[in-house]
């Protein structure tokens, strides 16, 4: 209330701007439920949110009244950019960029609306979103640069030569910026760190694990507190006593970090009681420790072709954290009760004690799940159980299917390296009823622990996934009615039951794997928020990440609230409460970002090998789909998941004008088109590996 207050009062045409201390004394006379350190509070939040701002003598303007907005700015390849700001995007030219960079969090001034959209140019940095930048040394001239990465700076760096710190030409370095000169438009850099030569094995990946900021290095204080846990220390304390159920994990065969193991049996009234445990990381990972701040800045363990930046140390993540077979483990466990139809009816939550029987591979579970001999007779003492699990997670995953989860039927690579990281193979990922059972208990486990702190009315992080955007599911059903396909509800209200059923629709419809991805672009992104909002996707309304805590911060945090206040029955005061909220606010903010940077990372990895992949195959031909039309030509999908290029300049046997509205380009003389879906046979041209870029031209009719 008193932020609307504040701001009503600075967006008045007839305010005229003040210091704090006038702002307040005004406020106060208004409104004499605020006091003066309240309202100094409130101002000090909104100028640190870059809701108001400083003008001349340190007067406060707002910036709205300023025709300003802020974001953060994303310069594409070109050298344009948007800024992205939390209603709308603000296109700026490149030559408004005001020495701005990509990810930079800046202030934009707004000079231009339109139909089509805003435009504005870069009015100050607020801050620099890289806190160090990527790149390799370079020798122009005599001078020494750095060539950044990331190719939205198109620019080279400056180094001057009290800032090479030992770098030659060639290395690939760590480095960051010690000033912008708008005179000239010169960025300064200083070299901090070397992380190796371009030729080495392996600094191609590792170029792209600093460069989207993750530091595959712990420092040397949390190694040495991750270093101080002992097998020998782990104690039973007031923990429940599991050891003697009957335990396994489900994983991928080359897992290391176990964090979550299961247990079922059935009670006296018949029912199954389904354990989900998981590795109880916060008993090890205090609030404030050198381990938690490095936790912190990950965000997320990141998982790329040939290694795993974790988010705590291995000696933690693969060692007295992980769920090994036949070793006693500290985990936290939700116990669920259900009815026949899979019905969660009774659950508690508590601090347990582990020793997991089994540890099964994804692919042994199907191979049993199929009646394989092998699997039978070497798990045939916990057969029956996994059966039993099996038609458990069938009844969870129909009730949740009935109330309109969403299943996107996305096709992911496995890239099969060699010791010195050269692609060997691609490999398309299969999900077996082994994975699915896995992901059914979890969900179900992560439901059940965020509806019961959510009905506790107590400060949560929860994992949110807003409503789709009106305006692209309408441009998509726009597109889609080509093929006959349309929503019954409307596209401005729709319910996760009106894509599910869309999605329906589309698998009986040829080409439905681009209109999956098509439509699954036009969803919202998943978050961390503070505010329960529901999950669209998976039709639920309330969800949190509670198992994972050695891969996910999130998780952690949930973890440390449930120890607060469900094992240690702590019920804070309003003004921690207080705390805990704003803490839960920054703690979503800097998760998302970080695990959209993590997606980044694995997403630029993986283009770079399937382009390294694709250098052997220069001049041969295959058959693929059209996965994207654009203004500059044909995105080709390969069955291998390979996606290149086909530019419009080579498609010289006509003059080809592009069709937003229907995803086309149409040749004018021939009326020949070229849509979205349409099977073509390429030649692959060229490679570009750094950029992770394949080109390709269409094979000549013959």
């Amino acid at each position: 209330m008193l932020e609307k207050i504040i701001l009503d009062t600075l967006n008045n045409d007839h305010y005229i701007p003040s210091d704090y201390h006038q702002i307040a004394q005004e406020i106060m006379y208004q409104h004499e439920e605020y006091d003066l350190n309240e309202i100094y509070k409130m101002l000090v939040k909104l100028e640190n949110e870059y809701k108001v701002i400083r003008v001349k003598n340190d007067k406060i303007q707002s910036l709205e009244r300023l025709n300003l907005a802020y974001g953060r700015l994303d310069v594409k390849r070109k050298g344009f950019g948007f800024v992205r700001t939390d209603d709308f995007d603000v296109f700026v030219k490149s030559n408004d960029l005001n020495g701005a960079i990509n990810k930079d969090e800046v202030l934009v001034k707004i000079n231009k609306k339109t139909k089509e959209g805003v435009e504005g140019y870069v009015y100050r940095v607020v801050n620099h979103g890289y806190d160090l930048i990527v790149g390799e040394v370079v020798v122009v001239k005599n001078k020494v640069y750095v060539k950044a990465d990331d190719s939205s700076i198109k620019q080279l760096l400056r180094v001057t030569k009290k800032n090479i710190n030992g770098a030659i030409e060639g290395h690939k370095v760590l480095c960051y910026i010690t000033e912008v000169d708008k005179n000239n438009g010169y960025i300064y850099v200083a070299i901090k760190t070397i992380i190796g030569h371009i030729n080495d094995v392996g600094i191609d990946i590792l170029s792209v694990v600093y460069k989207h900021g993750f530091n595959p290095d712990f420092s040397k204080e949390a190694i040495k507190e991750a270093k101080r846990f002992k097998e020998e220390d782990i104690k039973i304390e007031y923990r429940v006593d599991l050891r003697e159920k009957i335990t396994m994990t489900i994983d991928g065969a080359d897992a290391k970090d176990l964090d979550d193991a299961i247990s079922l049996e059935i009670n006296e009234e018949g029912n199954r009681v389904l354990s989900v445990s998981i590795a109880d990381v916060s008993y090890y990972v205090s609030e404030k420790s050198e381990l938690d701040k490095e936790a912190y800045a990950r965000g997320t363990s990141v998982y790329l072709v040939d290694r795993v930046v974790p988010m705590i140390p291995h000696q933690l993540s693969n060692g007295i954290c992980s769920l090994l077979p036949n070793t006693d483990r500290l985990t936290q466990t939700c116990r669920m009760e259900f009815d026949d139809e899979g019905k969660v009816i009774n659950h508690e939550i508590f601090e347990s004690i582990i020793k997991s029987d089994y540890r099964l591979t994804y692919d042994e579970v199907n191979q049993l799940l199929e009646d394989d001999e092998e699997m039978i007779e070497k798990y045939k003492d916990i057969r029956t159980t996994l059966n039993e699990m099996h038609k458990l997670s069938l009844d969870i995953r129909k009730l949740r299917y009935q109330r309109g989860m969403l299943e996107f039927d996305v096709v992911e690579p496995k890239i099969i390296v060699d010791s010195k990281g050269e692609p060997q193979d691609i490999i398309i990922r299969e999900r077996g009823e082994g994975e699915k059972l896995i992901e059914d208990f979890m969900i179900i486990a992560n439901e059940t622990v965020a509806s019961h702190i959510y009905w506790m009315d107590l400060p949560f992080i929860y994992r949110t996934h807003e409503d789709p955007n009106p305006d692209k599911i309408a441009e998509f059903l726009n597109f889609a009615s080509v093929y006959k396909l349309k929503i019954k509800g409307k596209s401005d209200n729709i319910v996760p039951k009106d894509i599910q059923h869309l999605l329906e629709d589309i698998a009986k419809t040829d080409g439905s794997s681009f209109l999956d991805k098509l439509l699954l672009r036009s969803m919202s992104k998943a978050k961390y928020e503070k505010e329960n909002i529901g999950h669209f996707g998976l039709a639920s309304k309330c969800y949190t990440h509670f198992t994972s805590p050695i891969r996910r911060y999130p998780d952690l945090i949930v973890h440390r609230l449930l120890r607060k206040y469900l094992y240690n029955n702590l019920v804070p005061d309003k003004k921690t409460l207080m705390k805990i909220d704003d803490r839960l606010v920054k703690i979503g903010e800097k998760t998302s970002q970080k695990e959209r940077d993590a997606i980044e990372a694995e997403r630029e990895v993986n283009d770079m090998k399937l382009a390294q992949y694709m250098l052997k195959h220069i001049g041969e031909e295959f058959s693929g789909h059209i996965s994207s039309v654009t203004n500059f030509g044909l995105f080709i999908e390969l069955t291998n998941t390979v996606e290149g290029l086909v530019h419009i300049s080579t498609m010289q046997d006509d003059h080809y004008t592009y069709n937003p509205q229907f995803h086309m380009l149409i040749g004018q003389r021939t009326n020949k088109q070229y849509r979205l879906g349409d099977k073509v046979d390429i030649i692959v041209e060229s490679v570009d590996i750094k950029g992770g870029n394949i080109d390709f031209i269409l094979q000549p009719v013959k």
